[in-house]
């Protein structure tokens, strides 16, 4: 448990870390663009995976299984 914690408090702070690294090197602006490119992308590969396990869900109702 207590290893989860850790990881639930460390991963955010790490993130933050490199977006403040990253942003000094390439700027604030550009920065913010791979940060809204990167969330646009995970977007569209979320719903791309659910409309396979859509189609899954759908396939295997019709073979009842």
């Amino acid at each position: 448990m207590n290893t989860v914690l850790l990881l639930i408090i460390l991963v955010p702070l790490i993130e933050i870390y490199l977006l403040i690294k990253i942003g000094y090197q390439i700027g604030a602006l550009n920065t913010i663009y791979l940060i809204l490119f990167t969330a646009i992308v995970g977007v569209f590969y979320a719903r791309y995976e659910g409309f396979i396990i859509l189609k899954s869900a759908i396939r295997q109702l019709k073979n009842d299984e």
